[in-house]
């Protein structure tokens, strides 16, 4: 089934709607809690959407890392579960590592030039 994201801005002003049928779909199993596992990204991407079915946290081109107390800041990004993120900008960007809190965690990653 084709369906069309969510229309957004790019900070240079563009507004793009990119569709899933366009997209390089990546999925990610993170089968031990507060393990690491990176998706590669494909050459030239420059727009992504990432989702999990549990929370995670993820950062670029360096390894997540999960908290281990209650924290206000941090060096990876958290995306709560069933929460998707559109990122973009990430041109030069080769990988994105994930990490859950919990075992047998599914992360979905989709892809544009």
């Amino acid at each position: 089934m084709t369906e069309l994201l969510k229309p957004y801005v790019t900070p240079d002003g563009q507004v793009h709607a990119p569709n899933e049928s366009e997209a390089v779909i990546q999925t990610l199993f993170l089968g031990t809690a507060t393990t690491a596992e990176s998706i590669t990204l494909t050459a030239d991407t420059n727009v992504a959407r990432i989702q999990a079915d549990q929370d995670i946290w993820y950062e670029f081109d360096a390894t997540a890392a999960a908290p281990t107390t209650e924290q206000t800041t941090g060096s990876s990004i958290f995306l709560p579960a069933g929460q998707e993120r559109l990122i973009s900008h990430l041109r030069g960007v080769t990988a994105i590592s994930c990490v859950g809190g919990i075992s047998n965690t599914s992360v979905n990653l989709l892809e544009w030039g």
